[in-house]
């Protein structure tokens, strides 16, 4: 599983300390696909879910999993079922659902992958229902609320200190909102408003949060279900969606794993003709059902065993994409399995009732584990070989506290200098414990941030031997990064160095 470590900035470190480094985890192109790109959709685990017990369980067995995320609903319904007051504008927010699933996925060390929607009886274009699109204001104060309790930094973690720190750095704005016919479906031009407002106030709350386009329905039909026309329209009518897009998410359903892969690159091709080269492609959803047919897909539903069979096969397709695909997230963890007839609810990859893995989740987990722990061959499937890829590039993959050079020690004390590099959000403070001693505390305890630290740090050299061990937290304190230097030998002041 992933942790999140608030990996702001590559911390680069130098000393006259000798240090230990691990050998690079591989070598050349190939390399193991990245631990976060591949979760799970939680189907029907919340929120109406199999009771307070079963669905401790369930969240208990996909944490042994190894998976990275799951993708789920913090319902707006139930986060504020009632309007702002009209007079003062005050909004009133019930947080005992939501709350109740993070904890159950932050015990586990699982990110929760963030849909935003749906809609609610007085927040609607249509008033007295929760089907439709939403009034753009009203969502956007919803989606600012969740990124602000559950995000980076965010209420619940302040009040829930002993729980593993996992927050919310993934959203999706809404879900088919081009299946045309579904009370999800929303008009282009209202969509791409709402996306640019929803990701405007998400980057204000961490702009370090990464907001996709939400679960487009792309499959091989033209007209309804087919994401090229939505995706044009979006653009045509809103051109400051261009640049502004960090991620576009399909829903894709086809027969089988090679036409999942054809409707990959048709997706690529049409963001390539948008001039969204460099957009990553998330599959919000993907799967096969064992009974029913799948909606407007004449997807015939398969066997548990050609199941078992295609979703390695999956895997190891988008694995190795150079499609830009850059999150995978099938459906689903669980589901109802009532209706026969009803496709959706026979997507479910493990026992409603035990949680234990049916044998084609069992095969969709060892498959990633595999990927994710063993070299995998970058192969051309879109032609694009500049696009970000599943696999990350050994040199990425470097832990962030990692040395660069040595520096000599000079009259008694040596310097640590600190290089910060670029990745996703601050380090607030730094704790430097040298042998025998106490943590000296840089940087700004309330959380400053990466300004507030210094460039380097002039210290004694110890008496004894042993190492240093260098800290890295974050704004609430906790732990992100750390590393451990060995002390060399050094001459005492005014010793001759050879």
């Amino acid at each position: 599983m992933t942790v999140e470590r608030g990996r702001p900035r590559a911390l680069l470190l130098s000393s006259c300390a000798a240090l230990l480094l691990a050998p690079s985890a591989a070598t050349g192109r190939e390399a193991p696909v990245r631990p976060d790109a591949f979760g799970i959709n939680n189907g029907v685990l919340w929120p109406d879910g199999l009771g307070e017990l079963p669905t401790a369980r369930h969240a208990d067995a996909i944490g042994r999993t190894g998976l990275a995320s799951v993708r789920a609903i913090p319902y707006w319904d139930q986060i504020e079922p009632q309007a702002p007051n009209p007079r003062t504008g005050e909004h009133t927010y019930d947080w005992t659902r939501p709350d109740a699933i993070a904890r159950h996925l932050a015990r586990n060390g699982l990110r929760w992958d963030a849909l935003l929607g749906f809609s609610t009886p007085w927040g609607g274009e249509v008033p007295g229902t929760t089907g439709g699109a939403p009034r753009i204001g009203p969502f956007v104060s919803y989606a600012t609320a969740v990124a602000r309790r559950y995000g980076r930094d965010g209420a619940f973690w302040r009040r829930n200190p002993d729980l593993p720190y996992v927050p919310m750095t993934q959203f999706q704005v809404w879900n088919e909102p081009n299946l045309s016919g579904s009370v999800l479906a929303i008009r282009p031009t209202h969509y791409a408003d709402l996306y640019l407002a929803v990701r405007r106030a998400l980057l204000e709350v961490d702009p370090h949060a990464r907001v996709a386009i939400g679960g487009l329905v792309h499959s091989a039909r033209s007209g309804t279900g087919n994401a090229a026309g939505f995706l044009q329209d979006m653009f045509a009518a809103r051109p400051a969606l261009a640049g502004n897009v960090d991620a576009v998410g399909v829903t894709i359903y086809r027969q089988n794993p090679e036409q999942v892969l054809e409707q990959v690159r048709g997706l690529r091709e049409i963001l390539d003709r948008l001039g969204e080269r460099s957009t990553p492609i998330d599959i919000h959803e993907t799967g096969w059902a064992t009974r029913g047919t799948v909606l407007l897909t004449d997807i015939a539903a398969v066997s548990e065993e050609r199941r078992t069979a295609m979703l390695p096969e999956l895997v190891d397709l988008l694995a190795a994409s150079d499609c830009g695909v850059q999150k995978v997230t099938p459906f689903a963890w669980v589901t109802q399995e009532s209706l026969s007839a009803d496709a959706a609810g026979w997507f479910g990859l493990a026992d409603r009732r035990t949680a234990e893995l049916k044998p084609s989740g069992r095969a969709y987990v060892d498959a990633v584990r595999r990927v994710t722990t063993t070299p995998v061959a970058p192969a051309v499937r879109c032609n694009r070989p500049d696009l970000p890829r599943l696999v990350t590039p050994d040199a990425a993959r470097r832990a962030p506290l990692a040395p660069v050079a040595s520096r000599r020690c000079s009259r008694g004390r040596f310097v640590l200098r600190f290089g910060l590099g670029t990745t996703s959000e601050p380090y607030s403070r730094l704790e430097v414990t040298l042998p025998g001693g106490r943590p000296r505390v840089t940087g700004d305890p309330d959380g400053g941030g990466p300004a507030t630290l210094p460039a380097r740090l002039t210290l004694p050299i110890p008496r004894r031997r042993g190492t240093i061990t260098v800290v890295a937290k974050d704004a609430l304190g906790r732990e992100q990064d750390r590393a451990t230097l060995r002390l060399a030998r050094c001459p005492a002041p005014g010793a001759t160095r050879r």
